[in-house]
């Protein structure tokens, strides 16, 4: 990881020297999604589509630094694609964008695309976890469809202040 260039020049705090973690809350998986009119129907035939059309298509996200943006460079490296990629400010603008026809895929959270998914707005070639999503039990994940050992989850936790006091941070989390 040396070479990997940082997402951020300077972060005034360290999350492991500053923070004193309590817990976590929830798992976020994503999605990889393509507009209904996109002509492969599953992971297998989108691959070979995307290797013929990569100058004529780009990679959306939902912002530089965003789960969205790290699911896109995980999925191009295990992919072995060469696709650009377009950064969005939110997942609203993409998601547009991508209905209207600006650009192919789309990764993002499935807080934000299943109902998509479920209306049949788009088109869903799998999910990042290693088991099937209880919403979306129809779907595969991108590890079934082609993609060996592939998973991206988002996870949200909650923290307390490096010093805070031993029984209050015990108290906080046996309460989460």
């Amino acid at each position: 990881m040396a070479n990997t260039p940082a997402l951020y020049r300077a972060v005034p705090f360290g999350p492991v020297a500053d923070f004193e973690h309590m817990g976590q809350m929830v798992d976020v998986p994503m999605t990889l999604l393509g507009k209904p009119a996109l002509p492969p129907s599953d992971l297998k035939e989108l691959m070979p589509y995307f290797r013929g059309n990569k100058d004529k298509l780009s990679l959306a996200n939902a912002g530089v630094g965003s789960a969205s943006h790290m699911c896109c460079f995980l999925f191009l490296s295990a992919s072995g694609l060469d696709l650009k990629t377009v950064p969005y400010t939110r997942t609203a603008a993409a998601m547009n964008d991508l209905l209207g026809g600006q650009f192919e895929p789309l990764c993002d959270k499935t807080t934000q695309t299943t109902p998509y998914i479920k209306s049949c707005c788009v088109k869903a070639y799998g999910a990042t976890l290693w088991t099937r999503l209880e919403a979306l039990r129809d779907l595969p994940t991108l590890a079934e469809a082609g993609l060996p050992g592939f998973q991206v989850v988002e996870w949200h936790s909650v923290n307390a202040p490096k010093g805070i006091p031993k029984p209050v941070l015990d108290t906080l989390v046996a309460a989460l």
